[in-house]
């Protein structure tokens, strides 16, 4: 539900499988019974219920009322208490989710393992050359990655996944050229084109003909 108040989600849980295995309605529409009105009034009693000292010491609590006043006072903080401490527990995490979704991408592309094949064997590079500015793909990955579980002399090992393809370039002038044709292109830009001016009758000396009109 939207409403949880500063509840774990140990002590969410924990009450949601009460109310499941206690009223046979909730096994037959969950929905109804965990996602809506009865779980959120099941929650603030619960929060009245651990925080009944704190509620008591509110200046506007009627010490000297009913109990049915005194209990409606509790019941009423609490469901307040509900709306005002949602997402406040101390067992809430805030994830990044791009950043996670995007760490688990990246892993999938460098990780060494069974999974990953021969394609996870330090293949980055192998068949084009030597990376811009000597930049190594798999230099400062986490450990973890390596899951060490497929290593030379597996039986799914190949011994020419590392050689290196017909196209490689060793050559260590490869990424100064390539800046050098960077560098060149941006600094030369292309020259506008020349616009034809229109031929203007003035020009010529013979004064414009008139059409005649009837």
């Amino acid at each position: 539900i939207k409403y949880c108040g500063d509840l774990t989600a140990i002590q969410q849980a924990q009450l949601a499988h009460r109310i499941f295995d206690n009223i046979k309605e909730a096994q037959e529409t969950v929905a109804q019974w965990l996602g809506c009105a009865p779980f959120a009034h099941a929650l603030s009693i619960v929060l009245a219920c651990n925080k009944c000292s704190t509620l008591e010491a509110d200046p506007g609590y009627p010490g000297d009322g009913t109990t049915d006043a005194q209990e409606e006072f509790i019941l009423d903080a609490a469901w307040t208490t509900l709306l005002e401490q949602t997402g406040k527990s101390t067992d809430v995490i805030h994830t990044d989710v791009d950043l996670e979704c995007l760490s688990v991408f990246e892993q999938r592309l460098f990780e060494k393992s069974v999974q990953s094949g021969s394609a996870g064997n330090y293949q980055w590079g192998l068949d084009a050359g030597n990376h811009q500015d000597g930049w190594d793909p798999y230099a400062g990955l986490p450990s973890y990655w390596n899951h060490n579980d497929r290593n030379e002399g597996d039986a799914d090992y190949d011994e020419n996944e590392l050689e290196r393809g017909p196209d490689f370039s060793d050559s260590e002038n490869v990424a100064a050229s390539t800046n050098k044709v960077l560098n060149s292109s941006s600094q030369h830009a292309p020259r506008p084109r020349k616009q034809e001016q229109p031929k203007s009758h003035a020009s010529s000396g013979k004064p414009k003909k008139r059409r005649k009109t009837i």
